[in-house]
């Protein structure tokens, strides 16, 4: 039998495989945990190769859109509300890949989107640790069954 570094899903396209994850030591700058974790946790990531055909990026423009409503955008003259400030800092979108001319990032979302490329290995795991969450935002069914690894 063959031991492959695949997911399940791959690995009916394999005859008689073994699954197996790869993995590789590594360490936080922060390990945010206990009361630290509050402050150490903002936002959420996408990573991998900016894809629309991969990635459902729109969907996670909207509900940005839909969680910092009157937050972005303030009236003229008026000072952000000490509760915005918070939400938007706790509300950044880490797109973490490359491709970034592929990417169409809504004008109404943009100061809440962080665009982070070419980091190597520690850095990269770095700011998908310190997010709050993983957002796979799979385009097409075919990821579930075929290409999710």
């Amino acid at each position: 039998k063959a031991v492959t570094p695949i997911s399940p899903a791959n690995r009916t396209l394999l005859d008689e495989a073994i699954w197996m994850l790869p993995t590789m030591p590594w360490k936080p700058t922060n390990q945010c945990i206990g009361g630290d974790a509050y402050r150490c946790l903002s936002g959420f990531a996408i990573q991998g190769k900016v894809n629309k055909a991969k990635r459902n990026y729109t969907r996670a423009f909207v509900a940005l859109q839909i969680i910092a409503k009157g937050c972005l955008n303030p009236e003229p003259g008026k000072e952000l509300a000490n509760n915005c400030k918070v939400l938007l800092k706790r509300c950044q979108l880490h797109v973490v890949g490359a491709s970034w001319s592929a990417l169409d990032v809504p004008s109404a979302v943009a100061e809440l989107v962080k665009r982070t490329k070419n980091l190597n290995f520690q850095q990269f795991y770095d700011v998908i640790h310190h997010t709050l969450t993983l957002i796979p935002t799979l385009a097409a069914d075919a990821f579930f069954d075929r290409k999710f690894s």
